[in-house]
C-alpha cells in the first residue's frame, strides 16, 4: 500500500529519496522521530474514535529508497499474479505502447511510476508502517500536517488485522488482473473514506466524489493509479451512503466481483461478468491467462489516445474478457488472443471501433464479442482466425445488465456535455464558465485532467498550461472567506502574491491576481489565477508559465485570463 500526496498540476513531485533524517544532526533526528511518534499516536486515536483500532503491534520503522522499492516489489507477488507482467507486456507491445523490452523492464518501470513521490505506506508482508522523508511529505505537512497520509495508511494496517489479513483477501481471489484490482480498489476506497472520516467528519466525505480530488490523484500518482483510487473512493462512498462503515467495512469481506462493480457501484452484486473459455489452437498450448477487466481495457484505451471521458464510454458495458498466450516449443507468446464480451451490440460496436489496425494483428467482432489477436508469423494468421472463429459464441443476452450500462452511459455522456470545445471557446456549462482557446493553443487531456496547453512551448522541460478546478466550498461562505483561505494557502507553501484583486464577471463576485514560487523539480513559476464561488463549488481557473517569459508574453496571459466569461 501507498500513499502519495494530491497537489497542483505545476508541483512536480520528486522520486524517492534516502531519508533527510540521516544527514541531519542528532538533535534533529530525534525531535523528527517525536513529531512522527506523536502523529501516528493521534492517527490512532483517530481511528480508534470511528470503530478502526489500529493493531499495537504495528510500528513505524525508517526505510530508505532501496528498502523502500524493495518492498514495493515484495507486495507486487500479493497485487498482481504472477504472470501477470508478462500478459501486460505481451499486449501492450503488440499494441505498439510504451512496455520495455521486456516483461522484467515493465515491472521496473511500474515501481518507479508507484514509488514517484511515495510519501507513506503500510507493509502487509513485514506488518510496518513507514513514512519517508520525501519532499512529497514536505507539501503534505504543509497542506495539513501530513495526517491524511498516516492515517490512510493505518486504515491499512487495521484491515490486515482482519480474518486471515490482506493476503488471505487477495491470496483468495481467482489470481486474475481484474479480481486483484477491483480488491485493490476495495481496499483503497475503504481507506480514504475512514482517515476523511476520522480526520474531518462526515461533512469532510463529500470531498471523495470531488472532480478536484479525482484530477489531482491523477496529475501525482499517473493516470492508471488515478483512475484506481477514483473507483475505490466512489465504491466506498456508495457503500457508506448505503450502509454505512458496516457497508464500507462489508467490501473486505464480500469485494466487488470485478473492476467494473468498482467503477460503476450501481452494479454491485448485480451485474457480474461473464466466464470465457479459453478457445484451443492446434499445435499450441495454452501457456498464460489473465481477465484485464474493464479497468485495464479503459487503461488501455487511454494509452491508444483516446479522450478521457469517451474512454470510459467506450469501456463501459464490459461483460467479460480473457488475455490468452499461445505458445509453440520455445516460441513464447507465438499467438496472443484478446477476447472481450459486452452487454449491448452497441457496446462492442464502440471498443471495437477504438482498437487501431497493426501489423500481425487481426480485429473481428461477432455481435458482442470482440476478438484482437496478434500473431507471430504471417502463416499463422488464417489458421488462429479460423480456430478462433468457430469457438466464439455470444453469451446470453441480459436486458437488466443492458440497462444498467445504458444509465451509467448516459451519466457519462452529460459530464462529456459539461465541457466541451465549441466555436474556439472551452465551455463548461454547469459552472458557466467559457475560456477562450488562443490560437497556438489546444485542448487536450494530461494524465486524467483537461488542460489548455500551448502546442509548442518555447521551453521543452515545461509546458505553459491553463486548468479549471471545481471543489466543493465547504465553509467558505462568501469572497472574504475565499480570499482570506487562498492567502493562506499561499503562505503555507511560500508563494509570493504579485497581485490579487476582487472584481465581477457578469453576476459573480470574482477573486484574481498572479504569484510565484518553485515546486520541488520545477523551475521558478508564475501563476495566473481566477477564482469564484459557485453554488456548493468553488471555482478555480490557473494558468501556470515559466517567470522567465517575455513581459508581452505575460501581458498576453493577462488578456487571456480578463477574457474568461462566466455567465452562468
Amino acid at each position: 500500500m501507498r500513499s502519495t500526496l494530491r497537489c497542483p498540476l505545476f508541483a512536480r513531485v520528486a522520486s524517492v529519496v534516502g531519508l533527510g533524517t540521516l544527514l541531519a544532526p542528532a538533535q534533529e533526528v530525534a525531535a523528527e522521530r517525536d513529531e512522527i511518534a506523536a502523529r501516528i499516536a493521534h492517527a490512532r486515536e483517530l481511528l480508534a474514535a470511528i470503530g478502526y483500532p489500529v493493531p499495537a503491534t504495528v510500528t513505524h520503522e525508517e526505510r530508505n529508497a532501496e528498502q523502500a522499492l524493495a518492498d514495493l516489489d515484495a507486495q507486487q507477488e500479493l497485487f498482481q499474479s504472477g504472470e501477470s507482467f508478462e500478459l501486460q507486456h505481451a499486449l501492450l507491445s503488440r499494441l505498439n505502447l510504451p512496455a520495455g523490452d521486456s516483461p522484467a523492464e515493465l515491472r521496473r518501470q511500474t515501481l518507479e511510476g508507484l514509488a514517484s513521490g511515495i510519501s507513506a505506506y503500510y507493509d502487509p508482508l513485514r506488518k510496518r508502517f513507514a513514512l519517508l522523508a520525501t519532499d512529497s511529505r514536505a507539501i503534505s505537512d504543509r497542506l495539513g500536517g501530513g495526517l491524511q497520509l498516516v492515517v490512510h495508511e493505518l486504515v491499512h494496517a487495521h484491515q490486515d488485522e482482519r480474518e486471515g489479513g490482506l493476503e488471505r483477501l487477495f491470496g483468495s481471489a481467482p489470481r486474475t488482473l481484474d479480481t486483484l484490482l477491483a480488491r485493490r480498489c476495495a481496499i483503497e476506497g475503504e481507506a480514504d473514506l475512514a482517515a476523511t472520516l476520522a480526520i474531518g467528519g462526515t461533512g469532510a466525505l463529500e470531498q471523495l466524489d470531488d472532480e478536484a480530488m479525482r484530477m489531482l490523484t491523477s496529475v501525482l500518482g499517473g493516470e492508471f493509479s488515478g483512475l484506481l483510487y477514483d473507483a475505490g473512493r466512489r465504491l466506498a462512498l456508495a457503500s457508506y451512503r448505503s450502509a454505512g462503515l458496516d457497508g464500507v467495512r462489508a467490501l473486505g469481506t464480500r469485494p466487488p466481483s470485478s473492476s467494473e462493480q468498482a467503477l460503476h457501484p450501481s452494479k454491485l452484486g448485480k451485474d457480474l461478468p461473464t466466464a470465457l473459455v479459453a478457445p484451443e489452437l492446434e499445435g499450441f498450448q495454452l501457456a498464460r491467462k489473465t481477465t484485464l477487466g474493464e479497468l485495464f481495457s479503459l487503461h488501455v484505451l487511454r494509452l491508444l489516445k483516446v479522450e478521457q471521458l469517451e474512454a470510459a464510454i467506450a469501456a463501459a458495458g464490459w461483460d467479460g474478457d480473457l488475455l490468452v498466450a499461445y505458445d509453440r516449443g520455445d516460441e513464447r507468446n507465438a499467438v496472443l488472443l484478446w477476447r472481450s464480451f459486452w452487454d449491448r451490440e452497441e457496446d462492442a460496436a464502440d471498443f471495437e471501433s477504438r482498437l487501431k489496425p497493426r501489423a500481425r494483428v487481426v480485429i473481428s467482432r461477432k455481435g458482442r464479442v470482440v476478438d484482437w489477436f496478434a500473431f507471430a508469423e504471417t502463416a499463422l494468421r488464417a489458421r488462429a482466425a479460423a480456430a478462433f472463429a468457430r469457438q466464439r459464441e455470444e453469451p446470453p443476452e441480459s436486458s437488466a445488465d443492458a440497462a444498467s450500462t445504458a444509465a451509467e452511459e448516459l451519466v457519462l455522456r452529460e459530464r462529456l456535455r459539461r465541457s466541451e470545445q465549441e466555436g474556439g471557446q472551452w465551455r463548461h456549462a454547469e459552472i458557466g464558465l467559457s475560456v477562450p482557446v488562443p490560437e497556438g493553443w489546444q485542448l487536450t487531456t494530461i494524465r486524467g485532467m483537461q488542460v489548455l496547453i500551448e502546442k509548442k512551448p518555447p521551453q521543452p522541460s515545461f509546458t505553459t498550461n491553463l486548468n479549471v478546478g471545481k471543489s466543493p466550498r465547504g465553509k467558505i461562505g462568501d469572497l472574504d472567506a475565499l480570499e482570506a483561505a487562498t492567502r493562506d494557502q499561499f503562505q503555507q507553501f511560500e508563494l509570493s502574491i504579485l497581485a490579487m484583486e476582487r472584481g465581477r464577471r457578469g453576476k459573480h463576485e470574482v477573486l484574481s491576481g498572479e504569484y510565484k514560487g518553485k515546486f520541488p523539480g520545477t523551475p521558478l513559476l508564475h501563476f495566473f489565477f481566477l477564482a469564484y464561488l459557485h453554488g456548493e463549488r468553488q471555482v478555480w481557473v490557473t494558468l501556470t508559465t515559466t517567470q522567465d517569459r517575455s513581459a508581452a508574453e505575460l501581458d498576453a496571459f493577462r488578456a487571456l485570463m480578463r477574457s474568461i466569461a462566466i455567465d452562468g
